[in-house]
């Protein structure tokens, strides 16, 4: 493994640090609600108070990076739901989910690549990028992380909506002193990297063997399924 290979791996790990911290925090605190019964629609007034100050935190202290975040449930007898909320305007606001398909505001967040990604794990996962057309109606990468009981019974998913041109920004930043090592992400698809030809989203196995090339040394990073990798 070269150095580079692993310095950027670790830098790239502690970009996303702060976001696996703020999922965290969002775990407990809905894991919290559980234990003490306050979970499911008929709680909602509690629930969002209580996730709303972990929220408001992380769009304050994150403003750059962190435009969205919430938590979408799992409950009994098809009491699902999602409570969210985006940075607008400097301030916070709540984007309410609506459970009839018929709606013009219906999100069926249990169909979401994230929402998925996140039930098959139980480490942070990542979406994206892709139009956030729910929340932001702008390119969104989203993290997200499962959330469950002491027994192990699944909650629902926490997750944030990350602004995707200040994180290309800060990948590009850091993946600069070189042009042949990339960020891809767990179905193989790029996400960074300093060659024009390597755009976000595009599969890296056809492009390695059409331009005849060949994967030199690979590394995880903390997203689970992502790693950078180096060609030649």
């Amino acid at each position: 493994m070269t150095s580079i290979l692993s310095r950027v791996a670790a830098e790239i790990s502690a970009l996303f640090s702060p976001i696996g911290q703020i999922l965290a925090d969002l775990q407990v605190q809905v894991r919290a609600l559980q234990e003490i019964g306050f979970f499911g629609s008929d709680h909602l007034e509690v629930m969002s108070q209580q996730v709303e100050t972990v929220v408001a935190r992380a769009l304050r202290d994150f403003e750059r990076t962190v435009v969205g975040a919430g938590f979408a449930w799992i409950g009994v007898d098809e009491d699902n739901g999602m409570l969210w909320w985006r940075a607008e305007g400097g301030g916070v606001t709540p984007k309410f989910h609506v459970s009839n398909p018929e709606a013009d505001a219906f999100y069926d967040y249990r169909s979401s690549e994230w929402f998925q990604l996140a039930l098959e794990s139980d480490g942070v996962v990542a979406a994206g990028p892709f139009i956030d057309a729910w929340g932001t109606d702008d390119h969104a990468l989203t993290p997200a992380l499962r959330v469950t009981k002491a027994d192990g019974l699944t909650l629902g998913v926490v997750s944030v909506d990350l602004n995707i041109h200040e994180m290309t920004a800060q990948l590009s930043n850091i993946l600069r002193p070189s042009t042949n090592i990339i960020l891809v992400n767990q179905d193989g698809h790029v996400v960074a990297a300093n060659q024009p030809l390597l755009t976000p989203g595009l599969r890296i196995e056809p492009f390695i063997e059409n331009h005849q090339l060949k994967v030199l040394d690979e590394m995880p990073v903390l997203i689970t399924g992502w790693k950078v990798i180096e060609i030649a």
